[in-house]
């Protein structure tokens, strides 16, 4: 006699999800793709086992030519490596710790690591995410597969590699639990400052000594320095504690101005010289340069790939910009992902709220068209977070929304499960503030699921009941069999619901869960039953016999039960969602760039509306019967805002008002009297500019947004005449008088002046006309003694005024 399938059989196929579509975790099954979140179903076999990669494995940077001194440093860390002693590389920013993690991967002494070499940059990802990259560099699998932590243990216990860490930015407690996860590896860590005491020897990275320092001056510049300039570079590299990037930056502003070391000196020591340099660096940079730099300054120094850096600096060309800013030391690279050199991450670059909004947008629209490439989506994950949270922050809860649904299947998928989690923490936390109980429902369900499969048992019960509450309310009822079954799956099966409860589709024509999601499983189960027993009808009493199957009925025409937009309205341009319900449907397709969509009987697909449209769904049967039924969005575009104020608002001639403005769904705003365009500003922002009208002027600021939409707004600066100049005072002589009144022929003579008032001034004999000033002085070379005269010239009379100044002769 067959046996009953398995309730977490019947659930987890909810979804019709595509091959490859699911990822195994431990004992579990988690299946991606349904629109009401993950199921987890526990696995009936264990799975093929993930197979090593041939090693060595040769995972390392591009080797770093022309590194000056660090030889010492080199031999230390060579030695202790072929003694399998890990590393700490210390030191501040711009020390070269990059650099020498990159020297030290081609050492020829490092043949001994048999597993090979694997350099990684460790940003801000988990210790959990770090492990799952060090994994998957040493093993292939046939399917995805999200080893624990205990399982990386298992096997990675006996590979012997060195592991490359830079930018560090974790506890003595996080690295500690890698080596004790690999503990036959030796790691080499690059941060900036030392936490592994008694774990890892270190490798301080100070500032170069003078020699070394003035030798990278020389081969920056090209050139030998003068013993003057050698003298400013003493000088500079004391002020950056020879630090080799803040050199190279000295350096480079040297030459790319055409100036001398002795003038990149600050005249005021207050200020430090790093920041100067790093200020002047970037302002020295053409356009297109900066706006790349500040593109680079959005992702907080996660590694980027070039287009995404190119979509959110809106410039062409981009990876040449790239590569021309590595070659100056402003740019730093690994397997063409780019980020800021570590001194310019804190440098002003003004304010990035536009850029991150475009990033933020740019980012929604590839996740959507690169869906059937997780991999390239979880390649970028670093990036996507970080803009994610801001977005949160920022309060742009739609785009968050967009763009978490859309990088949760390539995060699962991928093994990086707390990059999947804080993506998931960002939707719920845009959800809660936009009242969205359907999408915290949802973000709930996957937040429990992920826990489930981690075995965070009270984590995920916590979660996934909050979910069912919240779908059973919503009266979800796919939703709520969804979470239902993982909850049993944690909790073991529970009484199924009452028929008339939630968990069921109410009145005459309801479709249970068991029926609507566990139809296949039990058809299933009743094809083996007959396979196994032949064909069985039940007796009075009880046994089986054999009876003839009827043929099978002829195909049914597809019928759409349901088709409806969520929300059907909106007030501008935005995200809706569209959900279906079909019987007997063999392919789904909604116009309007929507496409095919699967499963085919049941489901929900997000796209986008930038006004009103009627989508079309057409159902085809598998006797090519069509059926189509429509559903509409209205996009009601709310007025463009405008704010524009002036201050003051009246001026007097010659002074400046500023003009200050603020603006909503607008694309571009320019204002008249030759202002011209002038920057947008981002969602609340006030931005001012400076005009100075010489006579009153009405300025008009006008908008332009989508779909046609215009405003403007005027306002008027009123402007006084000046009141009348007083009358200026006619020059008069202070003082005139010689520095020394007695000098060698030959030596130089110093007079010295002082006028007030307005007039001309005029000294003789030579030097002539000279400057009006309150205090100067000119030089004279007499040959013989001289009398001089300081004589002016003004609207009253003014006597003018002698010295001598005695030569003498000396005797031969």
């Amino acid at each position: 006699m067959a046996r009953p399938v398995p309730e977490t059989d019947i659930y987890a196929r909810i979804g019709d999800v595509a091959a490859g579509s699911q990822v195994a975790v431990g004992h579990h099954i988690v299946q991606i793709g349904d629109v009401k979140g993950g199921i987890v179903y526990v696995q009936k076999e264990d799975p093929r086992p993930p197979r090593p990669r041939p090693q060595p494995v040769s995972l390392r940077p591009r080797a770093f030519p022309g590194l000056l001194d660090r030889a010492d440093e080199t031999a230390e860390s060579v030695l202790a490596l072929e003694s399998n002693e890990s590393l700490e590389c210390t030191g501040e920013s711009g020390a070269g710790k990059t650099s020498f993690l990159r020297h030290l991967a081609h050492q020829p002494q490092l043949a001994g690591f048999s597993a090979g070499v694997i350099y990684s940059q460790v940003n801000q990802q988990s210790n959990a995410d770090l492990l799952k990259s060090l994994f998957d560099a040493f093993f292939e699998y046939d399917s995805p597969i999200k080893p624990t932590d205990t399982e990386i243990r298992h096997y990675l216990q006996d590979f012997k590699a060195l592991i490359l860490l830079d930018d560090v930015d974790s506890t003595a407690e996080q690295i500690q639990q890698l080596m004790n996860i690999a503990p036959n590896c030796t790691f080499i860590t690059a941060t900036s400052q030392r936490s592994l005491f008694g774990e890892a020897r270190e490798v301080a990275l100070k500032g170069l000594p003078t020699a070394d320092a003035i030798s990278l001056f020389e081969r920056e510049l090209g050139r030998t320095l003068s013993t003057e300039e050698r003298n400013a570079a003493e000088h500079i590299c004391e002020l950056v504690g020879c630090n080799p990037q803040r050199i190279l930056r000295a350096a480079n502003q040297a030459r790319d101005e055409k100036r001398s070391l002795v003038d990149i000196v600050p005249p005021d020591p207050s200020v430090p010289l790093d920041q100067v340099l790093a200020a002047a660096e970037i302002e020295s940079r053409s356009e297109d340069e900066k706006k790349v730099l500040s593109a680079l300054a959005v992702f907080y120094g996660a590694p980027v790939a070039a287009q995404h850096i190119g979509a959110v600096a809106e410039v062409s060309g981009v990876e040449r910009i790239l590569d021309d800013l590595e070659r100056q030391g402003l740019v730093q690279s690994h397997d063409k992902r780019y980020a800021l050199s570590s001194d310019l991450k804190n440098a002003p670059l003004g304010n990035l709220t536009s850029q991150r909004m475009r990033a933020l947008s740019h980012f929604s629209e590839w996740v959507d068209k690169e869906r059937g490439n997780p991999e390239a989506i979880a390649n970028s994950a670093q990036p996507i977070l970080l803009i994610l949270k801001w977005g949160a922050s920022a309060k742009f809860y739609t785009e968050v929304t967009r763009l978490g649904h859309g990088t949760d299947e390539a995060l699962t998928l991928s093994g990086k499960w707390d990059m999947w989690g804080a993506s998931l923490e960002s939707i719920l936390e845009s959800a809660r503030a936009e009242k969205n109980r359907a999408e915290e429902a949802w973000a709930l369900h996957q937040l429990g699921t992920r826990a489930l499969c981690l075995g965070a048992t009270s984590e995920a019960k916590s979660a996934l009941t909050s979910a069912l509450a919240l779908r059973e309310a919503l009266n979800d009822q796919r939703g709520a069999a969804a979470t239902r079954h993982n909850l049993n799956i944690l909790l073991g099966p529970a009484p199924p619901p009452d028929s008339d409860g939630p968990g069921r589709e109410p009145g005459p024509g309801g479709i249970s869960p068991l029926i609507k999601f566990g139809l296949p499983s039990l058809a299933g189960a009743g094809l083996l039953a007959v396979l196994l027993f032949g064909p069985f009808r039940s007796r009075n009493d009880g046994s089986i016999g054999v009876v003839d199957i009827p043929a099978p009925p002829p195909p049914t025409a597809p019928q759409i039960t349901s088709f409806a937009a969520q929300p059907n309205s909106l007030t501008d341009e935005g995200s809706v969602t569209l959900c279906y319900n079909v019987l007997n449907g063999d392919a789904l397709e909604i116009d309007n760039d929507v496409g095919q969509v699967r499963p085919p009987s049941a489901g929900c697909i997000a796209t986008t509306v930038k006004e009103t449209t009627t989508f079309t769904l057409t159902a085809t049967g598998s006797d090519g019967r069509v059926v189509t039924q429509q559903a509409r969005v209205d996009v009601a575009h709310p007025d463009i805002g405008l704010e524009f104020t002036a201050e003051p608002q009246t001026v007097t001639r010659p002074d400046s008002a500023l003009l200050c403005y603020q603006a909503s769904r607008a694309s571009s705003l320019t204002i008249d009297h030759d202002v011209g365009r002038v920057q947008m500003p981002s969602p609340g922002q006030r931005v001012c500019i400076a005009v100075r009208p010489s006579e009153t002027t009405t300025y008009t600021l006008s908008a332009i947004g989508s779909f046609n939409r215009t405003a403007s707004r005027e306002l008027t600066v009123s402007v006084d005449a000046p009141p009348p100049e007083p009358p200026k005072e006619s020059i008069r002589i202070q003082y005139f008088r010689p520095t020394r009144q007695i000098i060698v022929v030959g030596d130089t003579a110093i007079l010295c002046y002082s006028t007030v008032g307005e007039g001309t001034a005029t000294i003789s004999p030579q030097p002539g006309n000279v400057r009006p000033s309150l205090r100067a002085c000119v030089k004279v070379i007499p040959k013989v003694t001289t009398d001089y005269e300081l004589s002016v010239t003004g609207r009253l009379p003014e006597p003018s005024r002698k010295v001598r100044v005695i030569v003498n002769i000396p005797v031969e």
